[in-house]
């Protein structure tokens, strides 16, 4: 995908109101954002007038092909003298960062050692660490990774179709997991968006639980939280599914979550604190005893990671615009018993949203 490049002017007045003058890229998300370069080695410096791209030579065919509107630098073994370190070296023998500039990074995502050795490389440049700044701007999505994202729903909405036929007694998490996965995939992910979490019985409390050899039982809840990807966009969906006989304690405890999510999704519009939908969402599990039991926000962002500003959580202070891509998933998770977690990607609109999710919240009882 090549990005609109508007997210550079854009870049560019954001580092303004931070008064820098300049910023240094390393977070590979970000450069691929800000460029659309997917590898795993990158530079990117930006100018007030010019962008500059570094990269080494296992990138000497992919880069040009990805990026465009930037000047691309290329740290090969063949370059002499060998006086500079990596691609922050070849920056500093190139010489385009003057003395006494202010020069924004990644605070959330700078290692030491790199900040050390900028420190070094530039010691007259002011280095002003900035948070978020790169991610706060990929919050609204465009047309381009909105198609990118209702594709990866689609696929992961077409894995949970075909899981619910292989899940019966006797399959292990771990069997389930992989078929996930295999499905994803075959449907057209690139990878999964995340290991799939696959937590049935007991093991469901675990919100974040790992795939194990336990096998399904008659009468697990069995949560399943996984997601594909296109084009480097996440998708992110839970289902909870129940082994049968379904009790009405499974009955009671799904109807609520649901209701809960329901009412999160409701309360989503544009203009509206994060802070309200994650209220939203809690405050229907609190009336019904259950409020200690849901330990976690109500949703997050999701774009090249999985994870992305906005928050929605008790604490945050995010502000919904339309064009956000949200999760919503409150959930139960009940010791030695299991849990319970529903989740859609939502589109968030200017009166209102739009989940992206087809796959059916009906409680299904399998087996």
């Amino acid at each position: 995908m090549t990005p609109s490049n508007n997210r550079l002017d854009r870049l560019r007045s954001a580092l303004a109101a931070e008064q820098c003058e300049a910023m240094v890229v390393s977070n590979l998300t970000s450069i691929r954002y800000l460029t659309g370069f997917s590898g795993s080695a990158a530079l990117l410096l930006v100018l007030p007038s010019a962008v500059h791209f570094f990269t080494d030579g296992r990138y000497l065919e992919q880069a040009p092909q990805q990026v465009s509107g930037c000047d691309i630098h290329f740290d090969l073994p063949t370059m002499a003298p060998r006086e500079h370190q990596g691609l922050l070296g070849l920056l500093h023998q190139l010489g385009l960062l003057s003395p006494r500039t202010t020069v924004a990074i990644e605070a959330d995502s700078l290692v030491v050692s790199r900040f050390q050795q900028l420190q070094t490389l530039f010691p007259e440049v002011a280095w002003k660490p900035v948070h978020g700044l790169v991610a706060r701007l990929a919050m609204i999505k465009d047309a381009a990774e909105l198609a990118a994202l209702k594709t990866a729903i689609r696929i992961t909405d077409a894995a949970f179709t075909e899981i619910v036929r292989e899940m019966k007694p006797g399959v292990t998490e771990r069997e389930v997991a992989a078929k996930l996965s295999y499905s994803l995939q075959m449907n057209g992910s690139e990878k999964d968006s995340f290991q799939p979490i696959v937590a049935s019985g007991e093991r469901g409390a675990l919100p974040h639980a790992r795939p194990s050899d336990k096998p399904l039982e008659s009468g697990d809840f069995v949560v399943l939280d996984f997601g594909a990807v296109t084009d480097g966009y996440h998708a992110d969906m839970t289902r909870t599914v129940c082994m049968g006989p379904a009790t009405e304690r499974h009955h009671e405890i799904y109807d609520i979550v649901l209701a809960a999510q329901l009412a999160g999704i409701a309360a989503i519009r544009a203009e509206v604190e994060a802070k309200e939908v994650d209220q939203a969402a809690r405050s229907h599990i609190t009336r019904h005893g259950y409020g200690h039991e849901f330990v976690h926000g109500t949703g997050h962002g999701i774009g090249l990671e999985v994870h992305t500003p906005p928050r929605l959580n008790s604490e945050s202070t995010d502000i919904l615009e339309a064009g956000m891509v949200v999760t919503v998933e409150p959930g139960i998770y009940l010791k030695k018993w299991g849990g319970v977690r529903i989740e859609d990607d939502v589109l968030v609109l200017l009166d209102g949203s739009a989940p992206l999710n087809q796959s059916t919240k009906e409680l299904l009882v399998l087996g």
